[in-house]
């Protein structure tokens, strides 16, 4: 996380983000996905909230969304919380930095943010399945970010509340899972910093001491569709 935090960092301070000239824009973002394909994208907008620019897709204004009014209030850079992409299929998380001109004025003129995406974190999942066990990363709010069934993370199963939430048209829909007990107690353990390994005997299943380490990666989960960026 802290490489993609610097690597949004750089263009950010780059002339040619600083042009304010779409097509430069366009090029340095561009450049930017070709040298970090762990990224799914970069976009540009002004402080009215309408993109000038991006490495990928349509144009569109982005007033409305909570990571840009975070940023017209705050003025400092974030990490946001994991959400699930629709448009790239897969769990990602945004890394949102101000835009300052050359010189010495800190008046913030433009939003950068960049789409990261979350894979690495299903292949050190698939790299400790077995025939009889499979390990699951959770995030810091109990939502799966990787799990050999990719339905569980597309529809954001959560071990802490035994709910799902499924995007449907646009709009969340939450349901209850078929959870058992045991492994909804073991995840709130794992989520409370408890190390080691134990077995859901009742789901034939195992969280291993990778989940309770890696959760940290991210600050949680919130549904957001390809649309935010």
């Amino acid at each position: 996380m802290n490489k993609a935090y610097a690597v949004t960092e750089s263009p950010a301070y780059g002339a040619d983000i600083r042009s304010f000239d779409p097509e430069t824009q366009r090029n340095a973002l561009t450049q930017a996905i070709e040298n970090n394909p762990y990224f799914v994208l970069f976009y540009q907008q002004g402080n009215d909230g309408m993109q000038t620019a991006r490495s990928s897709g349509e144009l569109g204004s982005r007033a409305d969304r909570w990571w840009f009014k975070q940023i017209q209030s705050g003025k400092q850079p974030f990490i946001t919380k994991s959400y699930f992409s629709v448009g790239a299929n897969e769990a990602v998380t945004s890394v949102i930095y101000p835009v300052y001109p050359a010189g010495q004025s800190r008046t913030m003129s433009a939003v950068l943010g960049a789409d990261l995406s979350l894979a690495k974190l299903q292949e050190i999942v698939d790299a400790y399945n077995t025939a009889d066990t499979y390990s699951v990363i959770l995030d810091g709010e109990g939502v799966v970010v990787a799990h050999p069934d990719a339905q569980q993370v597309s529809e954001m199963y959560n071990y802490k509340t035994g709910a799902k939430t499924v995007l449907v048209n646009g709009q969340a829909t939450q349901s209850a899972i078929d959870l058992p007990a045991s492994l909804q107690s073991l995840s709130a353990a794992v989520l409370s910093g408890e190390s080691g390994v134990e077995e859901s005997a009742a789901a034939s299943e195992q969280l291993s001491a990778q989940a309770q380490a890696l959760k940290t990666l991210v600050d949680g989960f919130t549904l957001r569709d390809s649309a935010e960026s």
